[in-house]
């Protein structure tokens, strides 16, 4: 008897190691036919070109001791189709006008700490983790793309963003933690994204939105453009959010983002 458990253990043993090696195989040879096509469209559609191998980060990324994982063939599919969904939300024409490509990885660091995206003013791109994809309202992290663009559209179009109106709107006396959103921002671990009463009361969406003028903005943005089903909820049960709101639709009506017949 115990010779024939050890038999079947040794078959199992076979077998999953059997197994565990196609899965390898498969997450490293999936086909590029499985997902080439759909980032081939997407590129056509919006004028961009898409990065998900053979990824080169600009020098300045490579001085802050950039590190990162691609991602893995066989999600890349999926990947694209969240990313398909986030573009979906801006006018093929405003994407060509504004970015020329987006950069998706499975995880990003910079010095030292994970980011889940960021940008290049230089290039004109994004960089995101593909955990940030996919905003159909279902996952708060998953507005990645908004949050970052609106930072390059700030970057961009200084005569449009007029930051210092936007620091008016603030309470009396409030001052943002940092002047600039840097690395910094992260090693607070104030990176709630959802917000709390108190924070809606004084005008701001969530913590990270009062550690500089940017990510307050950012906050805004990603709200702004997908049209989450609990904002209207929101600014009505706390109106000090609308004047923000107001203001970045104005801006973005002047970048020609929507259809506004006042701007």
């Amino acid at each position: 008897m115990p010779r024939l458990n050890t038999r079947w253990a040794i078959a199992i043993t076979a077998a999953i190691l059997l197994l565990s090696g196609c899965l390898l195989l498969a997450l490293k040879f999936w086909p590029e036919s499985f997902w080439q096509p759909l980032e081939h469209e997407l590129e056509q559609k919006y004028g961009i070109r898409i990065e998900l191998e053979s990824i080169m980060f600009p020098a300045s990324f490579r001085a802050q001791k950039a590190r990162f994982r691609e991602t893995l063939p066989i999600e890349r599919a999926d990947v694209l189709e969240r990313l398909s969904l986030d573009l979906s939300r801006y006018p093929a024409a405003f994407i060509d006008k504004y970015l020329n490509g987006i950069v998706i990885v499975r995880s990003l660091e910079l010095n030292g700490l994970p980011y889940g995206g960021t940008y290049d003013v230089a290039s004109r791109r994004i960089f995101l983790d593909s955990g940030w994809l996919g905003d159909d309202g279902s996952k708060d992290e998953a507005m990645g793309l908004h949050h970052e663009f609106s930072s390059l559209l700030m970057r961009l179009n200084p005569d449009i963003f007029n930051t210092p109106d936007w620091a008016a709107l603030n309470p009396k006396d409030f001052k943002y933690r940092f002047s600039a959103s840097t690395a910094a921002n992260l090693a607070t671990n104030r990176l709630d994204l959802v917000g709390r009463p108190q924070l809606w009361k004084q005008g701001f969406l969530c913590e990270y939105g009062q550690l500089t003028l940017e990510d307050d903005i950012n906050t805004f943005a990603q709200y702004l453009v997908t049209g989450k089903q609990r904002w209207p909820d929101l600014v009505q049960q706390y109106p000090q959010l609308s004047p923000k709101m107001q203001l970045l639709r104005r801006w973005y009506c002047a970048l020609e983002l929507f259809q506004c017949a006042e701007s």
